[in-house]
């Protein structure tokens, strides 16, 4: 409960503050984020992250792309396997906008659950947004909000 009303404090200090970044991508961040460079496969990838305690989000614009569902979703899956990550569900069914699939996985030796949304815009070009949080069954259900909150802020084609 702590970690969400200090995320609710931080939220309301910056009510409003929405921050742009690349071309086509808004986001509330409850506190200013810092940059963060994905390295995958030999690509790097400009993103920006905000960790409080144990918790963290984060969103990296990712390549442009050829829509090719079977390629996005293998990607994703090797993706989050390299990280170590386990139980991973891919999910295509959303009403979330501009969303092209999302996932849910954990890692068994952090106890953390990672939510992630693959989002792409009208050019195709694509984001990766993520929430991570401590696997606590006591207290998931209050770090959902949070993960909640966070990828409803997210506005593509905002401009």
């Amino acid at each position: 409960m702590q970690d969400y009303w200090e995320y609710k404090i931080d939220s309301m200090f910056n009510l409003g503050k929405s921050y742009d970044f690349f071309n086509n991508v808004s986001v509330f961040f409850p506190e200013k984020p810092k940059v963060n460079y994905l390295l995958y496969d030999q690509d790097t990838f400009l993103g920006y992250t905000v960790k409080k305690k144990e918790i963290e989000f984060t969103i990296w614009n990712l390549n442009e792309v050829y829509l090719d569902t079977l390629l996005l979703e293998n990607w994703s899956v090797d993706f989050l396997f390299n990280q170590g990550l386990t139980n991973i569900i891919i999910n295509y069914n959303s009403s979330f906008p501009n969303l092209f699939l999302d996932n849910h996985s954990e890692d068994s030796l952090t106890m953390k659950i990672f939510k992630d949304k693959l989002l792409i815009d009208k050019n195709n070009q694509l984001y990766y947004a993520r929430y991570s949080y401590p696997n606590n069954p006591l207290t998931d259900s209050i770090y959902l909000k949070m993960g909640n909150q966070y990828f409803n802020s997210i506005k593509i084609d905002s401009k």
